[in-house]
């Protein structure tokens, strides 16, 4: 089942219900997930896993325009989907827009020919970037 997602002064509503999982704690979008981070919101273009379930708490959502409202987010997560060139850039630009001031965001994804997320997290203008333990992490100011 797709979920709906709208964003109000530190709650969530879904599907015109408010969602108490949310209510009291942080916000935390898992772009490419898969319902692998419990209490996450899972923004992915799939409705359907790799293993054929269906995917909870999803927005079915382009990670570059992601229907959610700015600085409305505490964290993001990303750790599957394989990104490579400008889609890098773009979906940099995005995680800064719905972050949060202070929120953070890591990045477990597949790039090519030496691509790393530094350049595309720094563009997008986040601070404390750096590479740590096979991911990506920075915090928006």
């Amino acid at each position: 089942m797709t979920l709906v997602v709208a964003f109000v002064v530190g709650s969530v509503l879904v599907s015109g219900f408010f969602h108490q999982a949310f209510a009291q704690s942080p916000l935390i979008l898992n772009l490419g997930g898969e319902g692998e981070l419990p209490g996450a919101i899972n923004v992915n273009l799939a409705t359907v896993s790799r293993s054929g379930r269906a995917i909870p708490e999803l927005v079915v959502a382009d990670l570059r325009q992601m229907p959610i409202a700015s600085g409305s987010v505490d964290q993001i997560v990303c750790n599957k989907c394989p990104c490579q060139g400008a889609f890098r850039f773009q979906l940099a630009a995005e995680a800064a827009r719905v972050l949060k001031s202070g929120g953070s965001i890591a990045i477990w994804s597949v790039t090519r020919g030496g691509e790393t997320w530094l350049a595309p997290l720094k563009a997008a203008g986040f601070i404390n970037v750096r590479e740590q333990n096979g991911r990506a992490l920075a915090e928006k100011p």
